[in-house]
């Protein structure tokens, strides 16, 4: 049985780890820390874009720019935002 190459499966266990999250109510947004809440948003803007929720990943992404450092040039690429 051929692999699923990593990406792929990170993506598949971020849906588990959402879920859960939803299930559980998780700790609250604004008591996590900001590179948390950039890591979450970001992934959640994967999430919907896979899913083809393209306004969603837009909302998620511009959400994960606002709070981590906007004027890293990396963090901007992995936004795929313009630098």
């Amino acid at each position: 049985m051929p692999h699923a190459p990593a990406q792929v499966r990170q993506l598949r266990l971020c849906h588990n780890i959402v879920k859960t999250l939803e299930v559980s109510g998780g700790p609250a947004f604004d008591k996590i820390s900001a590179a948390q809440r950039t890591t979450f948003c970001y992934y959640i803007g994967l999430l919907a874009f896979e899913d083809e929720d393209y306004d969603k990943a837009r909302e998620s992404l511009l959400n994960a720019l606002k709070i981590c450092n906007a004027s890293s040039r990396r963090n901007r690429q992995y936004a795929r935002l313009p630098t």
